[in-house]
C-alpha cells in the first residue's frame, strides 16, 4: 500500500487550510528516484494557478539548515573540513576584499560572520544563476568587519532555483 493515499491527501488540504498557507510540493526521493512528487492547493491565495510538481515554492530559511545539515555530513564523511576556505571547493569564490576571499571559511558562511551583504542581485528570479551571484559578489562591499559579528546574509545560502525545477509528473 502507497503511504501517499486519499487519507494523505486530506490531511494536507487540512494543514493548509489551518496553517493559512496557499500551496505546497511534497517529493519523496528514494534511492535517487523520484517515488512521490505532488502539489497541494494554489500558488496564491485568490488565484486558480494550482501547484503542481514542477511549481518553484519559496522556502525561506529553510534552505539554511538543509544546508547546514549536508555540510555536517560532508565534514563527518571527511570529504570537507567546517574551516576549509569556500574558494577551496568554489574556486569562483571572490569578495570585494582579497583579504575576505582568502579567509572566508565554510564555518563563516554558516554562521553569517563573513559580513556579506544580506541580500542583492534578483534573487528570486529563477534565471539569476549562481553564475551571476558569485560575478556580483566581487563588487559588494561588506557590511561589517571580518568575522567582527554576525550579519545576517541570504547569499552563501543560495542554492541555483533551475536544479529545483526539473521535476517531471
Amino acid at each position: 500500500m502507497h503511504p501517499f493515499d486519499e487519507k494523505f491527501d486530506t490531511y494536507v488540504e487540512t494543514v493548509l487550510l489551518d496553517w493559512k498557507t496557499p500551496g505546497v510540493v511534497f517529493s519523496v526521493i528514494k534511492n535517487g528516484e523520484y517515488v512521490f512528487v505532488k502539489g497541494y492547493g494554489t500558488r496564491k491565495f485568490g488565484e486558480n494557478l494550482p501547484v503542481n510538481g514542477n511549481t518553484l515554492i519559496t522556502i525561506a530559511s529553510c534552505t539554511k539548515s538543509f544546508t547546514a545539515a549536508a555540510v555536517a555530513i560532508l565534514v563527518s564523511e571527511e570529504k570537507l573540513s567546517w574551516d576549509d576556505p569556500v574558494k577551496k571547493h568554489i574556486p569562483e569564490f571572490r569578495f570585494s576584499s582579497d583579504f575576505i576571499t582568502e579567509k572566508t571559511t565554510i564555518r563563516d558562511i554558516l554562521l553569517h560572520r563573513a559580513c556579506l551583504p544580506g541580500i542583492f542581485g534578483d534573487l528570486l528570479n529563477p534565471d539569476y544563476s549562481i553564475s551571476d551571484l558569485l560575478r556580483d559578489l566581487q563588487t559588494s562591499k561588506p557590511v561589517c568587519g571580518f568575522r567582527e559579528k554576525c550579519a545576517y546574509s541570504q547569499i552563501g545560502l543560495v542554492q541555483n532555483q533551475r536544479t529545483s525545477s526539473t521535476l517531471t509528473k
